[in-house]
């Protein structure tokens, strides 16, 4: 299979294609195969999709700028059967894809390609996958070896869920050399009106949950057995896994803002660090929180 990216081609190479994704202002205007009878190809798909409204009028001149031109306009003959004018990507599974969309029918389609494109780079990372999952098992070994049955101590609990928390919370920042990373391409695709930046973030936002029902759960179930919590109702146990992959889905948050307003990964990086270990000092684990002191009694409650 060839896949090959062409603008204006001859009839001549026109005519060697198979299957055409044709798209106009980054939106598909044509996704089928290449009429080979009749006439000119090009000319039988601009004639059925005008015939049938699939493009508008100021549609038309640019796709006739895109696609080869027969000079005699006589030997045009339309044909509605020959080729399928259809978006498969929007799944619609038959009918014309009617340009342009509609804003909620457009917001799904973007959605939908943004998360099939994210999932086959999360597929091609396999290995980067199965290290990010070892390095959540083996710290959570560590936290068995050293608090182990510890559940009798109010000491040994807090220093628990303390240690658990920053390690969640952590695990964001490995989407910020990401997203700081694929800033150039999303300024492009964007400006082009290939999609929002709405689509954009919650594409990343729904894979990054994927990930972490797995590595929240592991360690949670693990921490919460292990430590042997007083309270062991099953009630308590899913509310204690959901606060967990709560402030894994706060710590995404955080990391995309700090993404955005800074100029670099290291830049980017430095920051986050630095400001959660400040919200971590104030949040009652490290100093009780009306032990404060005056001047420093503002940073609780920002926090």
């Amino acid at each position: 299979t060839v896949v090959c990216t062409i603008h204006q081609p001859s009839s001549e190479v026109f005519a060697l294609f198979d299957d055409l994704l044709l798209l106009v202002d980054g939106r598909v205007v044509y996704n089928g195969v290449v009429p080979t009878d009749g006439s000119e190809p090009s000319e039988q798909i601009i004639e059925t999709l005008s015939k049938n409204n699939a493009i508008q009028p100021q549609v038309e001149n640019q796709v006739k700028q895109v696609l080869p031109l027969s000079e005699n306009e006589n030997d045009l003959e339309a044909s509605s059967g020959a080729f399928h004018p259809v978006s498969d990507l929007q799944g619609t599974g038959g009918g014309l894809n009617l340009f342009p969309m509609s804003t909620p029918k457009r917001a799904g389609f973007e959605l939908r390609v943004l998360m099939s494109r994210n999932l086959l780079v999360l597929k091609r990372s396999v290995v980067a996958l199965r290290m990010s999952l070892l390095r959540t098992v083996g710290v959570t070994t560590i936290m068995l070896v050293i608090y182990w049955k510890a559940g009798g101590s109010y000491h040994s609990i807090t220093s628990c869920l303390y240690f658990t928390m920053q390690y969640i919370v952590m695990q964001s920042m490995q989407v910020i050399p990401k997203f700081i990373g694929e800033r150039k391409v999303f300024l492009h695709e964007s400006a082009s009106g290939l999609y929002t930046s709405t689509a954009y973030f919650h594409s990343h936002v729904y894979l990054y949950m994927l990930q972490m029902l797995v590595h929240v759960p592991v360690m949670c179930t693990c921490v919460y057995f292990g430590v042997n919590f007083t309270n062991k109702r099953v009630g308590n146990f899913f509310f204690f896994i959901l606060t967990y992959y709560g402030l894994s889905m706060l710590g995404f948050s955080y990391a995309t803002f700090i993404a955005n307003i800074t100029p670099n990964v290291q830049t980017a990086l430095n920051l986050f660090s630095s400001s959660f270990v400040f919200w971590i000092f104030f949040s009652g684990y490290a100093v009780v929180v009306h032990s404060v002191p005056k001047l420093w009694k503002w940073a609780p409650t920002v926090r």
